[in-house]
């Protein structure tokens, strides 16, 4: 018979004064995360303690999502956690809460994130440990966010020594740090990184801003089709005779044309949309992890663990610019998800939304809600957001690998408020 699981401890409560009841005051900071309990010789690892309590002012406010002011600049950060800038074209669910990001990423960290000489690496464990640059790009971005900048920086030089000839990292390590696949980079890894440096030069002024603007650089010239503007899914190949949908970025495209002063950045957001729009099936909105530029599914793709990703990165731009033609494309996958429903979506769907896959994701679930922010309060959101929640809390069992646990991380970012254009405030 397996012997019980250990018990977790609880984390030291939040340290936050009361605030002005006025003023509705700062909220108090999140207790520590409590740590995994202890395994007995044959049982189950220990559930993982839950987060301390909050500081006494902003409890209630943090258990709902809504305006409410951020916490001011400290120890060397311009913008720390929690950042609380909400877009007002979007609804983010009722139950949101800081201390659900700030565990998940303690969770995260945790359970990926280890030393690579005096680097810092995100491993991959159900694939021999290995490190894929996207999983460096995840990390980045959410270090930025959560204003953890020795994370932030181990990561980077993990990154910025691993740049192929293009000045773009090689996308495929094993864990002994040899490259696989041949190398080459991977434009949604490379794009999120720009981006992390760009939100980190905010974050941290005056340490990032060369590092940025020359990956952004790169990007342009190695990784957006000369001619069409098309994205192109490498520096080495790809553009409209195959592409990946789910690297389209366009609300990093606007910061990256604002950053840079490099005009050329807003036809690539234009030159996204017109992708998107080719590439998605009229009625349910999804797209296939490959496609051409005039719209054909290619490797005979369909929705499935690159597609997922799309509702997440096309709210961004819902959320932070009231983009028209996010809000449309959302309306149309939100409508179908919003039909499935949180606990019934599946990991893998033909275009036409037959499904085709079994597991209840939260890689499919986090995106899913995340792009139903774009619209009025939704059950969607609301039940994707509670699932996510769970999972990254638990941060145990076959639905928390690296890529749900990434894709749920990030969505509980854009959902709590918490994942902001940092340069427009």
């Amino acid at each position: 018979m397996m012997e019980p699981a250990g018990e977790g401890t609880g984390g030291t409560p939040g340290s936050g004064a009361a605030g002005d009841p006025a003023s509705g005051g700062a909220a108090g900071s999140v207790g520590s995360t409590g740590t995994a309990g202890t395994t007995n010789a044959s049982g189950a690892a220990g559930v993982i303690g839950a987060a301390g309590a909050l500081g006494m002012a902003g409890a209630a406010a943090l258990g709902t999502c809504a305006p409410q002011p951020p916490a001011p600049a400290a120890g060397g950060a311009s913008f720390p956690f929690p950042q609380h800038q909400f877009g007002t074209t979007c609804s983010y669910p009722a139950s949101c809460n800081d201390g659900d990001v700030t565990l998940a990423w303690a969770n995260w960290k945790k359970t990926f994130v280890i030393a690579a000489g005096s680097t810092l690496r995100v491993k991959r464990p159900t694939n021999s440990n290995d490190t894929v640059s996207e999983g460096i790009g995840y990390g980045m971005m959410a270090a930025a966010y959560m204003a953890d900048r020795p994370t932030f920086d181990g990561l980077w030089a993990y990154a910025s020594a691993r740049l192929d000839e293009n000045g773009v990292m090689n996308w495929h390590y094993d864990a002994n740090g040899g490259v696989l696949d041949g190398g080459g980079g991977a434009t949604d890894a490379d794009e999120d990184m720009a981006f992390a440096l760009v939100m980190a030069d905010a974050q941290w002024p005056g340490a990032y801003a060369a590092a940025a603007k020359t990956l952004i650089g790169h990007v342009l010239d190695r990784e957006v089709e000369d001619g069409t503007n098309v994205l192109k899914p490498g520096d080495r190949w790809g553009g409209s005779d195959q592409t990946n949908p789910s690297y389209l970025a366009p609300a990093y495209y606007r910061v990256f044309a604002s950053y840079t002063g490099d005009s050329r950045w807003m036809a690539v957001v234009d030159a996204s949309y017109t992708l998107l729009d080719k590439c998605a099936n009229a009625k349910t909105g999804l797209v296939p992890d490959w496609c051409n530029a005039a719209g054909a599914p290619q490797r005979s793709s369909h929705y499935s663990y690159d597609a997922c990703r799309t509702p997440w990165r096309i709210a961004v731009d819902a959320c932070w610019n009231g983009e028209a033609r996010a809000v449309a494309y959302l309306a149309r996958v939100s409508a179908f998800f919003g039909k499935v429903g949180s606990a019934n979506i599946k990991d893998g769907y033909g275009l036409d939304g037959t499904p085709l896959g079994s597991a209840n994701a939260i890689a499919f679930v986090g995106p899913a809600g995340a792009g139903a922010l774009a619209g009025p309060p939704s059950t969607l959101t609301r039940d994707a957001y509670t699932r996510v929640k769970a999972v990254s809390r638990l941060a145990a069992g076959s639905g928390y690998d690296y890529y749900d646990a990434s894709w749920g991380l990030l969505s509980l970012l854009l959902m709590t408020g918490n994942l902001a254009d940092l340069t427009a405030h």
